[in-house]
């Protein structure tokens, strides 16, 4: 299963299959040639588009002025906030344009979650780690959108001892989620660490620090699994990830009638 052209920088996430834009989760109302606009621009954001190629690739069999793409981009900056400290798009005057913010290509679909590792000596540990993995599950499989591996497949022997890549290719999915446990005294670290199978980078990490005793091991591993969940929610959303809101906007440009 293909995973869906999706883009995330600051706030907003375009969503090149649906040809949506959301920000913070709700939809954005976008005219269609001011969202293809800033598509062509994402898409490229490593290099600078020259005008003329910028209009062909909006306007790919109507002939149009600059004028036209000047208006695109002022009213696409306005619908991102761009100010003097946000910026999105750059003009290089006498040349053309530059998409400037960090963009992330969140993975989406779907996940699996390896077994986490005892790293303290006493085996009764195993149980916590164990118990701890039902619940990052149980709280995944809540997310909107995202395909979870069941734990039966996720703890199978035959996917034992692999790479993270090679670990996820085999059990087909497009991130897998991995973590340990350190215990010492009444003091219990859970450190867990989010990797993208295709090219086997970390999207994210984090220490869970807690004190045993003051509440219980079922409350703690329920408390993680919770945080863990919004995490991997951000950093692998898809469309479906949250539910879609239409944001009002006072932006009168927003409902102009489009150009071809």
């Amino acid at each position: 299963m293909a995973e869906r052209p999706t883009y995330a920088f600051g706030p907003f996430l375009l969503d090149a299959a649906e040809r949506r834009l959301l920000r913070s989760g709700r939809v954005v109302p976008v005219r269609p040639k001011i969202f293809q606009t800033l598509k062509v621009l994402v898409e490229n954001r490593d290099r600078l588009v020259h005008k003329d190629e910028l209009m062909e690739m909006v306007w790919p069999d109507t002939n149009v002025t600059e004028s036209n793409l000047t208006h695109n981009l002022s009213v696409l900056r306005k619908i991102l906030g761009q100010d003097g400290e946000t910026q999105y798009v750059v003009t290089v005057p006498g040349r053309g344009y530059r998409f400037t913010a960090p963009v992330k290509t969140p993975v989406g679909g779907s996940i699996a979650i390896r077994p986490f590792a005892n790293m303290s000596s006493d085996p009764e540990q195993d149980f916590f780690c164990e118990g701890l993995v039902e619940e990052v599950i149980e709280a995944l499989v809540r997310v909107d959108g995202l395909r979870v591996l069941s734990r039966t497949s996720s703890f199978d022997q035959g996917l034992a001892g692999l790479s993270a890549p090679r670990f996820g290719r085999k059990a087909g999915v497009s991130a897998i989620l991995e973590g340990s446990v350190r215990r010492s005294g009444d003091r219990v670290r859970i450190s867990v660490q989010l990797i993208r199978v295709a090219d086997g980078i970390h999207l994210w990490s984090r220490h869970y620090d807690r004190v045993l005793g003051t509440i219980s091991e079922i409350q703690i591993q329920e408390d993680i699994a919770r945080a863990i969940a919004r995490r991997v929610n951000v950093e692998l959303r898809t469309p479906n990830a949250r539910r879609a809101r239409r944001v009002p906007t006072d932006n009168q440009e927003v409902w102009r009638p489009e150009w071809g």
